[in-house]
C-alpha cells in the first residue's frame, strides 16, 4: 500500500512539473514574435525599446502564472488524502510556499514593466535624438541582464540547498529510502529551482539577443573611457 501511494506520488509531481516547464518554453518562446509596429510613425530605437517591454511583460505573466499555478495545484494536492499523507505534505507545501513568492515577486515585476512602458509611450512624441534613445534602451538591456544574473546566483544556490535537504532526508525504512518533512521540502525546492533557471536563462539570453542589436552603434571612445555613438 506504501509503495503504492508514493508511486501515484511521484506520477503526480512528474507530471505537474512537466507541464510546467513545457508551459514556460511555450510562453518565453512567444518573446521571439514580432509585432507589427508602424516604424515610421515613431522615432529610431523607440520601436525596439517598446518591442522589448512588451516581450518581457509576457515573460512576467509567465512567471506569475506558474506561480498563481503551483500555489493553486499544490493547495489542491493537499487536499487529496496522498497529498496529505505524512511523506508528501512537506512537499506540497513547500511548493505552494514558492508558488505564493514567485507570485508576489512576477507581480512586482509586472507593475515596473508596466510603469516603464507607460513611460516610454509619453515620451514617444518627444523630440529626443538617436542617442539619448538609443543609450536608454541600452542601459534598460544592463539592468535586466544584472537582475537575471542575480537571479541565477539564487537558483543555483537554491538547487544546492534543496539537493542539500533531500540527501539530508533521505532515511531508510526497510527495504527502501523515504524521504522525511526535510527531505520532501528539498526536492520541492530542487524542481522549482530548475524551472526557475530555465526561465531565467532563457530572459538573459533574450535580453542579450536585444542588446547585441544596439553593438554596431556603439564602439569604445579612443580616449578608451566611455562609449561613442555613430549615427
Amino acid at each position: 500500500m506504501r509503495n503504492m501511494i508514493d508511486n501515484q506520488a511521484l506520477r503526480f509531481r512528474f507530471w505537474f512539473f512537466f507541464f510546467f516547464f513545457i508551459f514556460i518554453l511555450h510562453s518565453v518562446g512567444c518573446l521571439a514574435q514580432q509585432k507589427d509596429i508602424d516604424i515610421p510613425k515613431y522615432p529610431a530605437f523607440y520601436c525596439q525599446h517598446k518591442e522589448y517591454l512588451d516581450h518581457t511583460t509576457i515573460g512576467m505573466y509567465t512567471f506569475t502564472s506558474w506561480g498563481v499555478l503551483s500555489l493553486a495545484g499544490s493547495l489542491t494536492m493537499l487536499s487529496t488524502p496522498i497529498g496529505a499523507s505524512d511523506d508528501q505534505s512537506a512537499f506540497w507545501q513547500m511548493n505552494a510556499a514558492w508558488g505564493g513568492v514567485n507570485a508576489l515577486i512576477s507581480g512586482f515585476g509586472i507593475y515596473k514593466t508596466a510603469k516603464l512602458t507607460r513611460t516610454l509611450e509619453k515620451e514617444s512624441g518627444l523630440v529626443l535624438s538617436d542617442s539619448v534613445r538609443a543609450s536608454a534602451l541600452r542601459e534598460a538591456f544592463r539592468e535586466h541582464k544584472r537582475a537575471y544574473s542575480i537571479a541565477l546566483i539564487i537558483d543555483v544556490l537554491s538547487l544546492g540547498i534543496g539537493a542539500g535537504m533531500a540527501s539530508y532526508g533521505s532515511v531508510d525504512k526497510g527495504e527502501h529510502k523515504v524521504q522525511n518533512q526535510i527531505g520532501q521540502g528539498g526536492y520541492a525546492i530542487i524542481y522549482q529551482s530548475i524551472g526557475l533557471t530555465v526561465f531565467d536563462c532563457l530572459m538573459y539570453q533574450y535580453t542579450t539577443g536585444e542588446q547585441n542589436k544596439l553593438k554596431p552603434y556603439f564602439s569604445p571612445a579612443p580616449s578608451g573611457i566611455g562609449m561613442v555613438y555613430h549615427f
